[in-house]
């Protein structure tokens, strides 16, 4: 596999799923039942990374035997080509966690040779699920055909294979194919301090209010809000204060209440895990 550029890195589509793969355990967020938890994500994404690089050795052209095409995936699969797209796209710097429990860090030598090796193992086991749980979060929301194109490229960007590549997968029951696509969302801003989710200027991080609540209920944490409105009654400017245990945490304001909520849950959050 040569070492050629990166392609572009196709990007994640909804809030919550981008807070989910870039947010490790560490910080307790997400639960067992979480829908986008990241175990489930990279369970997930395994088979689809899999699935799309067996599907480039299959179309290439001489054909290979089924035995190559096995080699050629576990060589394209290997722990180096995963350590390599993580740290080539800046993956490794955007995962949340507590400092010092960030698996992702450069491990330290230790006099132990046997502690060295397993904490190395550990190492790569996150990353590898890291990556995968990247690839399930594009592959929900922008299906298979962009992560074959994707794929493709990662492993071959000058010799992509002919035929047609797998086709998309039907979109579940209730998704509307008409609607517009939700809005790309960057990953959440570096911590500056432990379990702090706060950008460098405050900014507010994204999250719902749902998981706010749940994450409120789950540390024992009393939420209320003090809305008010000002303005004219054609176009109000909506003012939302989030008081956590009594004390205001956050506020926002907006052209609805709901907007205003929703950037004060925002702040809040930020406020409540710094």
């Amino acid at each position: 596999m040569a070492n050629h550029p990166l392609p572009p890195i196709p990007p994640i589509e909804g809030v919550d799923l981008t807070l989910s793969v870039f947010t490790h355990r560490s910080l307790g967020f997400q639960t067992a039942d979480d829908p986008n938890n990241s175990e489930r994500l990279a369970t997930l994404g395994e088979k689809v990374l899999h699935l799309a690089v067996t599907d480039h050795f299959f179309r290439k052209r001489p054909t290979l035997s089924a035995e190559q095409i096995k080699v050629e995936v576990d060589r394209v699969l290997s722990d180096e080509n995963y350590e390599r797209w993580v740290d080539g796209y800046g993956l490794r710097q955007q995962l949340r966690a507590i400092p010092n429990t960030n698996p992702l860090e450069n491990p330290r030598y230790n006099s132990m040779r046997r502690q060295f090796e397993i904490k190395l193992i550990l190492v790569m086991q996150e990353l590898q699920s890291y990556f995968q749980s990247y690839v399930a979060a594009v592959f929900l929301y922008s299906r298979m055909g962009t992560i074959n194109i994707w794929v493709s490229q990662l492993i071959d960007p000058e010799n992509p294979p002919p035929g047609p590549a797998l086709p998309d997968y039907t979109q579940p029951p209730g998704y509307d194919s008409n609607a517009p696509p939700a809005p790309r969302a960057a990953p959440p801003p570096l911590p500056t301090t432990p379990q702090n989710f706060a950008g460098p200027s405050g900014s507010a991080v994204p999250i719902s209010i749902a998981a706010f609540h749940e994450y409120a209920a789950k540390h024992s944490l009393q939420v209320a809000y003090q809305a008010e409105s000002e303005g004219q009654s054609h176009l109000p400017v909506w003012t939302v204060r989030c008081y956590v245990n009594g004390e205001e945490k956050g506020f926002g304001q907006g052209k609805n209440q709901k907007a205003a909520k929703e950037e004060a849950v925002r702040r809040a959050w930020a406020a409540v895990v710094s």
